[in-house]
């Protein structure tokens, strides 16, 4: 039996809801699309799948039930998971991939999370061929706010400069927040974070350090840009911008191999 093209794991959560939508109202869904959603509340699930058109298939599972989480991955090519903070909820789901032979994306934030799963399972998902490097097969995490707009400003950016015989060696990224209303942050984020900021930095140094032998640091091409010198508060005034600077705590500096950016 053919597998699904896609699950999405997490479905009745709130950034789910987004994805959902993007992918229902999509005008130009491959000739024979096929899709399914998952999680552990049927009842939602169901109400979620009377609303979507092409129909999913519906999977309950809960990131508890191993055997379910992989028999959902075995119906699928590929497995998106939104179920967060992914630190308490997301490596069975990694896990139930590897062991199905599908692929996996996530929507995490959470670099201790990223980092530590690629630690304990990239060997074992290329022993599973889940990663597939020729034709461009793999586990990739992060494919959500955090990373894909920086990511794609990157690929830009060296093109344009490459256009004019110039290869960037960093790239600096600025992003501002706009509304006409009150903003607030989504439960599950402010969890993420908040587990992040007690837990995470303590542990990721060491993971790093061990990824090391399979992750080597790639060498920058030049110095890092000049930062603007922070106030005790830590924000800083930059002309280029006309306003007021404050590091992204999500996430630090992010080096780039050559060969990923092409």
């Amino acid at each position: 039996m053919p597998r699904l093209d896609i699950i999405v794991y997490g479905a009745t959560g709130y950034t789910a809801g987004f994805i959902l939508r993007e992918i229902a109202g999509h005008s130009s869904l491959p000739e024979g699309f096929t899709w399914g959603i998952g999680g552990r509340n049927e009842t939602a699930l169901k109400r979620l799948q009377s609303l979507l058109s092409p129909r999913p298939e519906i999977f309950v599972a809960d990131v508890v039930e191993e055997g379910k989480l992989i028999d959902m991955a075995r119906t699928a090519r590929v497995v998106l998971s939104c179920v967060g903070p992914f630190r308490l909820y997301g490596e069975p789901v990694v896990r139930a991939c590897i062991e199905a032979g599908s692929h996996y994306l996530d929507i995490s934030g959470e670099p201790e999370f990223i980092e530590n799963m690629h630690l304990k399972y990239h060997n074992k998902a290329q022993q599973k061929r889940v990663v597939r490097i020729h034709n461009n097969s793999t586990l990739m995490y992060s494919k959500g706010y955090d990373s894909v707009p920086c990511d794609m400003g990157v690929l830009q950016t060296k093109r344009l400069l490459q256009d004019l015989d110039t290869v960037p060696s960093s790239v600096e990224m600025f992003f501002g927040v706009q509304t006409t209303g009150k903003y607030g942050v989504h439960y599950t984020t402010y969890l993420s974070a908040i587990h992040g900021f007690a837990y995470g930095h303590a542990q990721i140094a060491k993971i790093r350090q061990e990824l090391a032998p399979i992750r080597p640091k790639p060498i920058p091409l030049g110095p890092p840009p000049a930062l603007p010198r922070t106030t005790w508060w830590g924000g800083a005034y930059d002309d280029r911008v006309r306003g007021w600077l404050f590091p992204y705590f999500v996430a630090g500096e992010v080096f780039y191999p050559e060969v990923n950016i092409l």
